[in-house]
C-alpha cells in the first residue's frame, strides 16, 4: 500500500501548493446586485480592508440579475481556487422554494466562508405615502388594496420577505414592484413613484435625517444603535417581527479548506476593524 500512500501525497501536493501560495494574483469579488446598493456598499467597504490583509488587489464586480441568481449561479460554476468570491444574504436558500430549474443547488454550490454585516430593516415612505405612522398607512392597503405600490430589490429578497410578513401580520395588500436593486428603488421612491419599501436602514437613514422619507418603523424586538432614534414596527402600534438581514462571504464547492481559512482569517481581520 506504500504505493497508494505516495500517489496520494504526490496528488494533493499542487493543492497544497496553491493554498499555501494563495492569493497570488487579484482576488475577484462579484456583487449581486447594481451599485449603489446596501450590497455593494458593504462589498466595497470590506474589499479595501480585504486587499491590505490579503496583499493582492480585491476587485468588486457588479453582476446583478433575477434577484441575485445570475451573479450565484455563475460563482457556483467557477472554478473553486479562491479568486472568484461572491456576496450572499440569507435570503439565498429561499430561493429553492421558489424556484425548480435553478441552474445550481444554493444548499451546497456556494460554501459560506463568513459573515461580514447584518442589518436592521425599515419601512419608509416616501412623500407620496398616503399615512404618516403604520397604522394608517395599514388603513389605507386595506381600504383600496393594490393601490399602494411598494419596491423591493428582488423577487425572494429580505425585502420581499419583510413584506410577506407585514401583510401576513395586519392583512394589508400593496402593489409588488421588483427592482434589480436597491439604488434604482431608492430613486424612484425619493422621486415619489412609488409608496413604501422595506430598505436597510444604512441605506435608509441619511434619507430619513434630510426628511425625504419617513420612517414607520424598524422590523426589529429592539431599536438599532445605528438609529436609536427611529423606533420599531411594535412600538409605533404595527407587528413585531424580525426582518434584518446578513451579508456572509461565499466562494463555489470545492475550493480548498486552506484558502477558505486564509479567506476566513483575513475578513475576520477586516470586520474587527472600529471603522
Amino acid at each position: 500500500m506504500q504505493w497508494w500512500v505516495a500517489f496520494a501525497a504526490l496528488a494533493l501536493a499542487p493543492v497544497a501548493g496553491r493554498a499555501q501560495d494563495y492569493p497570488a494574483k487579484p482576488v475577484h469579488l462579484v456583487v449581486p446586485f447594481p451599485p449603489g446598493g446596501g450590497t455593494d456598499g458593504v462589498a466595497r467597504a470590506v474589499s479595501t480592508g480585504l486587499a491590505a490583509a490579503l496583499g493582492q488587489p480585491v476587485i468588486v464586480e457588479n453582476r446583478p440579475g433575477a434577484g441575485g441568481l445570475v451573479a450565484w449561479g455563475q460563482v457556483a460554476k467557477a472554478a473553486p481556487d479562491g479568486y472568484t468570491l461572491v456576496m450572499i444574504a440569507n435570503n439565498l436558500r429561499v430561493y429553492k422554494l421558489m424556484k425548480s430549474n435553478l441552474a445550481f443547488d444554493p444548499d451546497t454550490d456556494l460554501v459560506p466562508v463568513a459573515t461580514v454585516a447584518s442589518v436592521p430593516i425599515v419601512l419608509v415612505g416616501s412623500g407620496r405615502s398616503p399615512a404618516d405612522d403604520i397604522g394608517g398607512l395599514v388603513a389605507a392597503g386595506k381600504r383600496a388594496p393594490g393601490t399602494i405600490n411598494y419596491g423591493m430589490p428582488g423577487m425572494g429578497s429580505p425585502h420581499h420577505l419583510a413584506y410577506g410578513k407585514l401583510a401576513a401580520e395586519t392583512g394589508v395588500r400593496f402593489t409588488l414592484v421588483p427592482y434589480k436593486g436597491t439604488a434604482p428603488l431608492m430613486g424612484d421612491l425619493l422621486g415619489e413613484q412609488i409608496e413604501v419599501a422595506f430598505l436597510g436602514l444604512s441605506s435608509a437613514l441619511p434619507h430619513l435625517k434630510s426628511g425625504r422619507l419617513k420612517a414607520y418603523g424598524v422590523a426589529a424586538p429592539r431599536r438599532s444603535p445605528l438609529a436609536p432614534e427611529v423606533q420599531t414596527l411594535a412600538e409605533r402600534g404595527g407587528p413585531s417581527f424580525d426582518g434584518s438581514y446578513w451579508y456572509a462571504i461565499a466562494v463555489p464547492k470545492g475550493t480548498p479548506q486552506p484558502v477558505i481559512e486564509r479567506l476566513g482569517k483575513a475578513i475576520g481581520q477586516v470586520v474587527a476593524e472600529p471603522a
